[in-house]
């Protein structure tokens, strides 16, 4: 297994947290400060993370398919005195000829095996995959 590190650094500035990394532009944190809170951080991580996994799987299968967006709906439970994640919720929004449909369907479980992020959560949250076609132009 290949290791590979990633360094941040999250200052305070002001009334929240922001983000640094070298050579990108910041990502503000702290939803009072105007930004994104952690939890929506981890929200946003999984979706992306599935997406870009989903793509992986989808150019390895040489499927003419596209993941043309990708959300998230996160259910919260009070477990222990903690608010934490009890399901995610990931919406592919994918663009594919209609032939190629079933194909990808049956590839979409892959992204929770996959996927670095939603590996890295607690094993009690459900995650949820959730597909809707668009037509292929």
């Amino acid at each position: 297994m290949s290791e590979q590190n990633v360094d941040l650094t999250i200052k305070r500035e002001g009334e929240g947290f922001v983000l640094h990394e070298e050579g990108r532009e910041e990502w503000h944190l702290l939803k009072d400060a105007g930004g994104y809170s952690p939890m929506e951080a981890v929200e946003a991580a999984a979706a992306v993370c599935g997406s870009y996994v989903l793509t992986s799987i989808l150019k390895r299968s040489r499927l003419e398919a596209t993941v043309t967006s990708v959300s998230v709906k996160a259910e919260r439970a009070n477990k222990d005195g903690v608010y934490g994640f009890a399901s995610l919720s990931i919406y592919f929004l994918v663009d594919a000829d209609e032939k190629d449909h079933e194909r990808v369907q049956q590839l979409v479980p892959m992204v929770k095996k996959y996927c670095p992020v939603i590996r890295s959560l607690n094993p009690d949250i459900a995650i949820k995959e959730q597909l809707e076609f668009v037509s292929k132009k």
